[in-house]
């Protein structure tokens, strides 16, 4: 979309800052629901990989050298 024209660019000082994602969310504030939502999710099945990992771990027996 920006590509093309149809989506208008941020003015100049905020690309250069780096801050053009803030300029979108102000324009497009619904957008930011979608990429909260995937934050979340993500955030979530990680948390969930960790804690199984960890708990698997804790019942491993330990080796004892010989």
């Amino acid at each position: 979309m920006l590509l093309s024209g149809q989506v208008k660019r941020s003015p100049l000082a905020l690309r250069k800052a780096h801050l053009e994602w803030a300029y979108r969310l102000l324009i497009h504030p619904r957008r930011m629901d979608k990429a909260k939502n995937s934050f979340v999710f993500t955030t979530l099945i990680l948390y969930n990989k960790l804690t199984s990992f960890l708990s698997l771990n804790k019942n491993r027996p330990s080796h004892s050298p010989d």
